[in-house]
């Protein structure tokens, strides 16, 4: 089985032109809470702050979402202290029973190393606990950055693959008590199309300036079981294709099945960070929370095209986006 660490989104900077929301918020003083859309570049964002930090010799420490964007800060910038935030606290106090137990062990611990600024990406994935272990390090500034409708993990899976269910919009709502607050509007990704289905289901004012330049198709279902089937169905195909085979959000990973695939299969808890050409999305029927921002976040994931694949509830939400029955999924990709 060949497995692939993918670092596709390792790429030359992205130039924020001067006076922007983009600009103003890499070079903001104090603590500062950004509000990024999808495609606003929020990970580009956070490694432009380190570059910066790096430039003035301020100590700082940053906290990426998963190993791959941590890879991404990493490469632009070499010496930086960059993790996850339970390699980091791994580092510090070691491994212990299971998460809780290692944030419990590492919120107690003292002293704790100081630096001038923490940065911390995907803010809205955050647990209250690990916003206790992020509170505890001694810190000048904090530079936080994220998108409460981008919250995906604030259900049961969360709860039995982590330490809990992440705070969501509840953390925008208390570090901006202490916070300057920059909202940002420019979607780097996708086309005037795909802007006009997601402010469909979620009005936000988004400007586009993409699409950018993709190739791999985004197949995403809401479970396991779905993903088996739709693998299955591909195989009949004789479609080449990728399927995630590591439910660690920290250590994405892919197993390619056939000869250069330009298909990814994942359940929708996996899309966060991807981008696509186009995606297919199987409707399901949901009503939580967690169902509206798993449901934006997939769509999110697009640069030029999204589909629905099927009839059940979900894709009611969206008036914009194109539905297709299950028989013509096959045709078109």
């Amino acid at each position: 089985m060949e497995i692939l660490i993918d670092l596709s989104s390792v790429r030359s900077p992205v130039v924020f032109p001067q006076y922007s929301d983009s600009y103003k918020a890499v070079n903001n003083l104090g603590n500062t809470l950004v509000i990024g859309i999808p495609g606003a570049g929020k990970t580009e964002i956070c490694t432009q702050r380190g570059e910066k930090n790096f430039d003035l010799g301020l100590k700082t420490l940053a906290l990426m979402f998963s190993r791959s964007s941590r890879d991404v800060y990493k490469a632009r910038v070499p010496s930086a202290e960059v993790y996850t935030i339970h390699s980091y606290c791994y580092q510090d106090v070691g491994w212990k029973q299971n998460y809780q137990d290692l944030l419990y062990r590492f919120i107690l611990k003292e002293p704790k190393e100081e630096y001038d600024e923490v940065i911390v990406d995907e803010l809205q994935d955050i647990s209250p606990l690990q916003l206790d272990a992020i509170n505890s390090i001694p810190k000048k500034t904090l530079f936080a950055v994220g998108d409460p409708f981008q919250s995906i993990y604030i259900g049961e899976w969360a709860r039995s693959h982590y330490d809990s269910p992440a705070m969501g919009q509840k953390i925008f709502d208390k570090l901006s008590k202490n916070s300057t607050v920059i909202s940002l509007h420019e979607n780097w990704r996708s086309n005037q199309y795909m802007v006009d289905v997601l402010d469909s289901f979620i009005p936000r004012d988004m400007v586009p300036k993409g699409p950018k330049e993709l190739e791999v198709t985004g197949i995403f279902t809401r479970n396991h079981r779905e993903e088996k089937e739709v693998a299955n169905f591909l195989n009949a195909l004789g479609l080449s294709y990728k399927i995630w085979v590591n439910s660690d959000r920290d250590n994405p990973s892919f197993k390619s099945i056939g000869i250069d695939p330009k298909i990814d299969l994942m359940v929708m808890h996996c899309c966060k960070g991807r981008e696509y050409k186009r995606s297919f999305i199987f409707d399901w029927d949901g009503s939580t929370e967690e169902d509206l921002n798993l449901l934006y976040t997939s769509l999110a994931r697009s640069a030029e095209m999204a589909y629905i694949v099927g009839y059940k509830c979900m894709g009611n939400l969206v008036p914009k986006v194109q539905r297709i029955p299950l028989d013509d999924f096959g045709l078109l990709l």
